[in-house]
């Protein structure tokens, strides 16, 4: 039988943390500000380089501010080397930030339609109500601190535009599904 190896303690905080603090270095360690960010590029890439040249090159990843898109194979490689620069500055005339110094083209296989179509983050959020602003309010009212509060206000109305961004899109299929099923007729 092997010896038991006394526990770790963890260290005693001088002070507690902020949730926002732990929430922001948690999703840096997880990074997903760079998903965040690839998303935003993504959805501008077509204004970028322009749908013919979306079509054949698509980005796929953010590395270290170098933009990495994948190519259909070597012609387009060639290609890109002519059209980088001014794709590259129209791409930072559109991002809200100096997210992109570079970009690197490699080529391989070509991305299913369906996984470049699939969002990494909703499209769209709901406009905020008053109702949805009262309902935040009184939730965060319950917090301690006023940053823990503006935290609580801030999550609670994200989610709730998103969830109502969804059940519109929902409501909205729904009826161009009963549109098309009425013209069938």
């Amino acid at each position: 039988m092997s010896p038991r190896r006394p526990r770790r303690r963890r260290k005693k905080l001088p002070q507690a943390i902020q949730l926002s603090e732990l929430i922001h270095a948690r999703t840096r360690r997880w990074r997903v500000q760079k998903l965040k960010r690839l998303e935003v590029i993504r959805n501008k890439w077509v204004e970028a380089a322009g749908d013919y040249v979306a079509e054949h090159v698509v980005p796929v990843r953010l590395v270290r501010k170098t933009l990495r898109v994948v190519a259909d194979d070597a012609a387009w490689i060639n290609e890109m080397t002519y059209l980088v620069d001014s794709i590259l500055e129209r791409l930072q005339d559109l991002l809200p930030g100096k997210w992109v110094d570079k970009i690197q083209t490699v080529a391989g296989e070509p991305i299913p339609e369906e996984i470049l179509r699939r969002p990494l983050l909703p499209a769209r959020l709901a406009e905020i109500t008053p109702e949805m602003r009262a309902r935040a309010q009184a939730a965060a009212a319950q917090a301690k601190t006023p940053a823990l509060a503006a935290t609580i206000e801030r999550a609670m109305l994200a989610t709730m535009r998103r969830i109502s961004a969804e059940k519109e899109d929902a409501l909205l299929q729904k009826s161009d599904d009963n549109h098309r099923d009425g013209d069938e007729l």
